[in-house]
């Protein structure tokens, strides 16, 4: 699956300014809240996909790879609930299957998947 994630959200001004619409905050089905683009990267997976592809912004690939590939330190760990702990291994285990592509100039969706 490709996840083009590397636009900027004109109707979402202010808030696409500091924050990736990708990124924004989704209550899901099971109670917590996550970031929209996980929420379409665990349906991909749950569908039967074996690799998701997201292509993002540059500027914003870190807090991506934030999400997927930098798992919670100790000490954060640590002040978490069981169950959002439990829920960072999954997160971690569902990087695995994530592959992210940065796309260097936004110029439309086709290049974005072209990009992927």
């Amino acid at each position: 699956a490709v996840i083009p994630a590397a636009s900027f959200a004109q109707t979402l001004f202010p808030a696409s300014k500091t924050l990736p619409p990708a990124l924004f905050p989704v209550l899901d089905a099971d109670g917590i809240m996550k970031p929209a683009v996980l929420v379409l990267v665990e349906q991909a997976l749950a569908a039967g996909i074996l690799k998701v592809v997201i292509v993002v912004d540059e500027a914003a690939r870190s807090a991506f790879d934030d999400i997927f590939h930098r798992p919670p330190e100790p000490r954060t760990l640590q002040r978490l609930p069981q169950r959002m702990r439990d829920y960072a291994s999954v997160i971690n285990e569902t990087g695995r299957r994530v592959h992210l592509v940065t796309q260097i100039e936004q110029r439309g969706l086709g290049d974005a998947v072209l990009t992927a």
